[in-house]
């Protein structure tokens, strides 16, 4: 089912992870974000990172033990 965007209830997050670097080739780099308490989606998600540090991106969703391994931004 295709639902049109409100885009007036639409919220731009920039949220860059300053100084994060794999220590190993093709390693994982987890960090968590404490989203906001509202039901809520992602419909886009631009990536601002060199492909020689990052070539892909996982996002999810989840509750629990916030673990950090940089430090987050948001702008």
């Amino acid at each position: 089912m295709n639902h049109p965007v409100d885009f007036e209830d639409t919220q731009i997050l920039k949220i860059l992870m300053l100084g994060a670097s794999p220590r190993k080739p093709d390693s994982y780099l987890c960090t968590a974000y404490h989203a906001q308490d509202l039901e809520s989606y992602i419909y886009k998600f631009e990536a601002v990172a060199d492909a020689n540090r990052a070539h892909h991106m996982l996002l999810y969703g989840c509750e629990g033990t916030v673990l950090q391994c940089a430090r987050i931004v948001i702008l």
